[in-house]
């Protein structure tokens, strides 16, 4: 039944990274975005994440009566970012490889004596042990991120649907002297707005992700070694990535 309102669909995995990127544009070496219903995280709106059920009011004696007509389905899925296949390269000046190959390692790389700083170099990102093991490390790094995708799925969203749900299996009625206090009234019942819900569900995929990053297996990928090649105009940043 729950699978039926809270629809996981998995997700899917796109290898287009070029880890190259990650050093001369700062980015990520591999990304999970998470999709609930329309918005997009990071960059969505948790207010606007979570469907709200449909609500049936009605004028009483005492007030105004409640009751859920309907459950919203609601779409949750992940979008992977991974790498490409190797090798990965790029072509940059040999002062603007040593800049940011120099902040990777937190300290300055001079390679002055090695050419002029706006000479034409080939930049190469090596994985160790190999680009197809690092590749794939990247990808069991991400898969950490969509196993607590499901822990917080079944420790958010599910207690929170089975709440509306039975609110409709056993018509529950709540009541309140308006419409607007019978509404604050059942969702104080079931734990919260969708507003509020998505905001706890986007709140605790940022904790746990931030708690990952901070072990020594979720930690960035390190600069091994670093080999240039004046003849040949070719540097080589070798990578190891912290699950290997």
């Amino acid at each position: 039944m729950l699978q039926r309102v809270i629809n996981y669909t998995g997700g899917t995995r796109t290898r287009n990274v070029d880890l190259t990127d990650v050093i001369l544009r700062f980015t990520d070496y591999g990304t999970t975005f998470v999709r609930l219903n329309a918005e997009r995280f990071p960059g969505g709106s948790a207010a606007n994440a979570l469907d709200a059920p449909t609500l049936v009011t009605e004028n009483t004696d005492e007030g105004v009566e409640l009751s859920v007509a309907s459950e919203p389905t609601q779409q949750l899925s992940y979008e992977m970012v991974l790498p490409k296949a190797g090798p990965w390269e790029a072509r940059t000046t040999l002062d603007n490889a040593a800049v940011r190959v120099g902040n990777m390692r937190n300290r300055a790389v001079d390679y002055s004596r090695h050419g002029k700083a706006d000479d034409q170099i080939r930049l190469q990102f090596t994985g160790l042990p190999n680009d197809t093991t690092f590749a794939g490390l990247v990808e069991t790094h991400e898969d950490h991120h969509v196993q607590d995708l499901a822990a917080i799925r079944d420790a958010i969203l599910v207690p929170w649907d089975r709440l509306i749900r039975r609110s409709i299996t056993e018509d529950r009625k709540v009541h309140g002297a308006t419409q607007e206090e019978a509404m604050h009234n059942f969702y104080k019942d079931i734990g919260g707005t969708p507003a509020q819900k998505g905001k706890e569900f986007v709140d605790e995929l940022r904790r746990r992700g931030g708690v990952f990053h901070q072990t020594g297996q979720g930690s960035a990928p390190t600069v091994e070694e670093v080999l240039y090649s004046s003849v040949n105009k070719h540097m080589i940043v070798k990578m190891r990535h912290p699950m290997g």
